[in-house]
């Protein structure tokens, strides 16, 4: 699953991370996430294949590394999820430059919509588009669900332990999810392969 994405789960990380690794992650059961979380994300494309994720908290040093913003709106109640990209699109398309600038997911109705709003970065595309049917956000239990999902070490993001979790198997795979251990299971940081290179990125603010 590529959007959490995103479409995520979709979600990178503010310049004052502090990263520390360990042997084993606190706690070896995956978290169940909130049924509705709302949160702000810094997202980096590491743009050279023989640096692959996963990355940790932060970009590998001395790569070619595209920094951006970006927000997610979950609510499993509705089964809806949006993840907005303020300054450049999730790489995942088979020519990156064909989505070059801002862009959102929508995900509804078990449809995921590719929405283009910015002008000039798209002066002749569709401003939506169907990216995908028989499509919904992860479940609040999509890493429990999972039998092959693997404890994967744990870091900080400042002071805050981040518990990790890799998803090795199935399309774009493998992808990791950390997840804060001492607030509500909300997603802390995610990264996956990329068309090119990697993808990471790491919350800001959750709620």
């Amino acid at each position: 699953m590529r959007l959490l994405s995103a479409t995520c789960f979709a979600l990178a990380l503010c310049l004052a991370v502090v990263l520390s690794l360990s042997a084993a992650p606190t706690h070896a059961v995956p978290p169940t996430m909130p049924l509705y979380y709302q949160m702000e994300w810094v997202l980096w494309h590491v743009d050279e294949d023989n640096i692959p994720p996963p990355y940790g908290l932060i970009p590998p040093p001395n790569a070619h590394v595209e920094q951006g913003r970006g927000r997610t709106f979950y609510d499993w109640t509705q089964r809806a999820m949006i993840e907005i990209y303020d300054d450049f699109c999730v790489n995942i398309f088979p020519d990156p430059t064909d989505h070059p600038g801002p862009c959102k997911f929508l995900n509804v109705n078990e449809t995921s919509y590719l929405i283009n709003s910015d002008p000039v970065h798209y002066p002749n595309d569709l401003v939506c588009c169907v990216f995908s049917h028989n499509f919904h956000p992860p479940a609040p239990t999509f890493l429990i669900d999972n039998k092959d999902v693997i404890p994967n070490g744990m870091s900080y993001i400042g002071s805050a332990p981040v518990t990790w979790y890799e998803v090795p198997k199935g399309d774009g795979a493998p992808f990791n999810y950390g997840f804060y251990d001492e607030k509500a299971p909300v997603p802390a940081a995610f990264s996956f392969p990329a068309v090119t290179g990697g993808t990471g990125s790491a919350s800001t603010t959750s709620a």
